[in-house]
């Protein structure tokens, strides 16, 4: 068998490449022959790929050499390695994207144009669905340079009217459903149907929208989160400048929600063929989307949005025209359908939401400005870095439930010490580096006028950094100082009060022990309670609004919540060296200790005692772990 294949198409996605290497791998030709899609001068194919820009070649430097790069949009690495045997299970890419619109052509026009310049082709096509407007020949002009299905409907039959019959129309892999108001941004396609395939159960998946523009603009789902992802001033940022910033520090990350607007939304094709279609009865609109995510939850199905992804939506730009023009009430129709819709769900569950990795976070700070060799403001030393690895990272390392995530707030990307805590082993966990340019010196003059060392009211203080940065707000948040340790069922343990708790805001709270690194345990005399919590909290707010573990001072956040469940201590370690004010031993401390056997009936000492020289370390004793450390420890 002599076989012919071309390959790196324009158009042409990873399932597609892969598709065709399986089929040549079936077919195991004597003689299989393998070119590059080349876009000859002359052909209609050619001449297209040359007018739309795609082609490298020209009628003056054609070359019909079966190798080369010949057209833009094609990864002639991959090509390449699957041409060598590379195989992988990749998701099918191409998506329907599904507009209605009503008049309003100007922004028909600025959609599909936003969607041209930001989508890679041949990944999309366009089903534009007009709703009997009088005159639709601009869009039509702009839409005929792109791959497309035209539904023109004689008369207005809504939104769902309209997303139906495109629904009719519809066999991609991926649907999305956009209103004809909104301009998308780079990759925006590409970062959506790449998140919705890299979770099984994820059904439905949408962007964040334009921030900064007014409440009336978009839904609630989205602009709550805006305070979260980006930081102060980033209300005047354009487009572009958004979603760098996302990129940076989300890339890949989703948030649940409790419905995907409809404004932006892309759903897979398993669950429409579940689902079916949206429920004509809510007609012009409103509700449908929530209703149309509850019947997707229903089915087991989560339904969030990529926070790495933000486009611009105008925002009812259609209702608005037909209650001015046509005077149509929409206030009546919103409470018509509210009504339906209560109705519909009236005594149904809908919502399953367990803690996931994107819910489940830990927040923790090393905000540093030079490597020294003194515990001094903005100074990290060799000594607090190996802690570091060996507490912090390491028990985190050794969770029974590996299912969350880190967010580290460092200092300025490219300062050493930056760079020297990211060169630690973090391999397995799921970390992110959060980067702050704040000048410590605001810290050090709070300091000098207090006299106090490292106070959490302190101006400028590293605490005070991590609740004006950008970290997430998510359903779980726990605090963790990055020279301490906890148990490794700790995660597991926050989870599971999460579940078992039907408050959608509570508080735990870790009473902890202090731990020697030679391996001695100490009771800190002052009780951890719901008036004075622990360093170690963890703020469980299954929905909005969400504050930051560090929004307040560590001992006062058992205010802001109606329960807190405080936890004896065994789950959080404090380790006692020494390098700053709370690591430290105070007279009214009580040591553990005194018998061979860990956990039979120790002895309660306190400091005094020991600072008298009745307690020893017995290096006889032989182990490594932190048991054997323990039972070390001797009292004459």
């Amino acid at each position: 068998i002599y076989a012919n294949y071309i390959t790196a198409i324009p158009w042409e996605t990873k399932w597609d490449i892969q598709a065709t290497a399986k089929m040549a791998d079936e077919i195991a030709a004597e003689m299989p022959s393998w070119a590059y899609f080349t876009p000859y001068p002359g052909c209609e194919l050619g001449e297209e790929c040359i007018k739309k820009g795609w082609s490298l070649l020209n009628r003056s430097t054609y070359d019909r050499c079966p190798s080369g790069e010949k057209v833009k949009y094609v990864d002639y690495a991959y090509i390449s390695d699957v041409r060598k045997g590379f195989r992988e299970e990749v998701y099918p890419e191409f998506c329907d994207i599904i507009i209605p619109s009503y008049k309003n052509e100007q922004f028909t026009m600025n959609c599909l144009n936003s969607i041209k310049e930001c989508t890679k082709p041949g990944t999309y096509r366009v089903i534009w669905v007009d709703n009997g407007s009088e005159s639709s020949s601009a869009v039509d002009e702009v839409i005929s340079q792109m791959d497309h299905l035209t539904i023109k409907l004689p008369t207005n039959e809504g939104f769902v009217g309209a997303i139906n019959k495109g629904l009719e129309a519809s066999d991609a892999p991926n649907v999305c459903l956009l209103n004809n108001d909104t301009v998308v941004s780079p990759r925006w396609l590409e970062k959506l149907i790449s998140a919705l395939a890299k979770y099984p159960k994820l059904g439905i998946v949408g962007a964040l929208t334009n921030y900064g523009r007014g409440s009336a603009v978009d839904s609630h789902h989205s602009l709550s989160l805006h305070s979260s992802l980006l930081p102060k001033g980033s209300d005047t940022w354009d487009l572009a400048k958004i979603n760098q910033h996302l990129e940076m520090g989300y890339l890949g990350r989703t948030h649940p929600i409790t419905f995907v607007a409809f404004l932006c939304a892309i759903i897979k094709r398993e669950v429409i063929n579940k689902v079916g279609h949206l429920d004509p009865n809510f007609a012009m609109g409103m509700w449908d989307d929530l209703d149309y995510n509850r019947s997707v939850q229903a089915f087991g199905y989560k339904t969030e949005l990529a926070i790495d992804t933000c486009i611009q939506h105008f925002g009812r730009s259609t209702f608005n025209l037909v209650q001015l023009k046509e005077k149509f009430d929409v206030n009546a129709l919103l409470k018509v359908n509210k009504a339906y819709l209560d109705k519909k769900w009236e005594g149904k569950k809908f919502i399953t939401k367990l803690p996931t990795a994107h819910d489940t976070i830990i927040i923790s700070r090393a905000i540093y400005e030079s490597m020294g060799s003194s515990s001094e403001i903005g100074i990290l030393t060799e000594h607090r870095l190996s802690l570091m690895q060996r507490y912090f990272i390491n028990s985190l390392k050794n969770q029974t439930d590996q299912d969350f995530a880190i967010h580290l707030i460092v200092g300025p990307e490219n300062n050493e010490t930056t760079k020297r805590i990211k060169k630690l082993n973090w391999e397995d966990l799921n970390i992110n580096f959060i980067y702050s340019n704040e000048d410590l010196s605001q810290w050090k003059l709070s300091v000098a006028g207090s006299k106090n060392f490292g106070r959490e009211i302190d101006n400028g203080c590293p605490e005070w950094i991590v609740k004006n940065s950008n970290h997430p707000r998510t359903s779980i948040m726990a605090r963790l100082d990055t020279d301490d340790w906890i148990a490794p069922g700790w995660i597991a343990h926050m989870k599971y009060l999460t579940r078992t708790t039907p408050l959608s805001h509570f508080l735990i709270n870790y009473q902890i022990i202090g731990q020697w690194t030679d391996g001695r345990l100490y009771n800190f005399n002052a009780a951890h309670t719901k008036a004075r919590t622990s360093p170690f909290i963890v703020l469980v707010q299954k929905t909005d609004p969400r504050i930051s573990p560090y929004e307040d001072l560590h001992l006062h956040m058992g205010g802001k919540f109606s329960l807190v469940l405080t936890i004896p201590p065994g789950y959080a370690f404090m380790v006692v060296h020494g390098e700053n004010r709370s690591n430290r031993f105070y007279k009214n401390d009580t040591y553990i200790g005194g018998t061979d056997l860990v956990g039979y009936n120790p002895k309660v000492i306190p400091i005094a005692s020991m600072e008298k020289g009745q307690v020893y370390i017995d290096n006889t004793v032989p182990g490594t772990d932190w048991r054997a450390r323990i039972a070390r420890v001797k009292v004459r």
